[in-house]
């Protein structure tokens, strides 16, 4: 009868244990977060918070100068403005991702993982946008400088209108002189490829705060 007793009491400790490891998991596996300091917390917060400026203040010049674009070609027949206008739809598409980004970087950042177990959401949606921006980069460049090489073309469209389609051209244009709508279009072109530029600088200004802000955590200090 003793040896009976003895297993069950055996059965009955080992049932109880399990209960309490059910109970309590941290027990078995401890949770692997960290915690970053506070200066580094607030730091990284200022530079989400520019990084939402510029993504939005970009949204808005890309849009203006989508419209602007499609309106220049309309004019000019340019068919860079048609490569500019669709750049600018596509860029649109990574400043809304890079702000989403940015809204849950400053949701997650007070908290990092260690040996990448668990990948920040908020992290990986913004550097698919940093992709996005630096195809943009390249394109906006390229399609700027175009823009201003090819000005030649855009009057020599226009010139060929005002001598052999009158038709067209008063449809177009009414009673204006062929050199005030020269003047107006080297005008527009020229404001389509400096928004360009503008654009680019505005890109290299995000990614040197997305290259901050991932330093700002990768060299904090540990808190456990």
């Amino acid at each position: 009868m003793s040896g009976m007793e003895y297993k069950v009491n055996i059965h009955s400790s080992f049932h109880h244990q399990s209960f309490e490891d059910e109970k309590e998991p941290d027990k078995i596996m401890p949770k692997l977060e960290i915690e970053v300091p506070k200066p580094h917390v607030q730091r990284g917060e200022e530079i989400l918070n520019i990084l939402k400026i510029c993504f939005f203040l970009l949204i808005g010049i890309l849009f203006s100068l989508a419209v602007f674009s499609w309106y220049t070609w309309k004019h000019t027949n340019s068919k860079v403005m048609i490569g500019i206008m669709g750049t600018s739809l596509v860029a649109i598409v990574g400043c809304i991702l890079g702000i989403i980004g940015s809204f849950k970087s400053i949701q997650e950042h007070h908290q990092i993982y260690a040996a990448n177990i668990r990948r920040e959401y908020g992290h990986d949606i913004m550097m698919i946008s940093l992709y996005f921006l630096v195809a943009d980069f390249i394109l906006f460049s390229v399609l700027g400088t175009f823009a201003l090489l090819s000005t030649q073309q855009s009057l020599d469209f226009l010139q060929n209108l005002y001598d052999n389609d009158k038709e067209g051209w008063k449809l177009m244009y009414g009673d204006k002189e062929i050199d005030e709508v020269k003047e107006w279009a080297i005008l527009m072109i020229h404001i389509v490829s400096y928004t360009c530029y503008i654009i680019v600088v505005l890109i290299v200004l995000i990614s040197f705060f997305k290259y901050k802000f991932r330093e700002n955590f990768k060299d904090a200090p540990i808190i456990h």
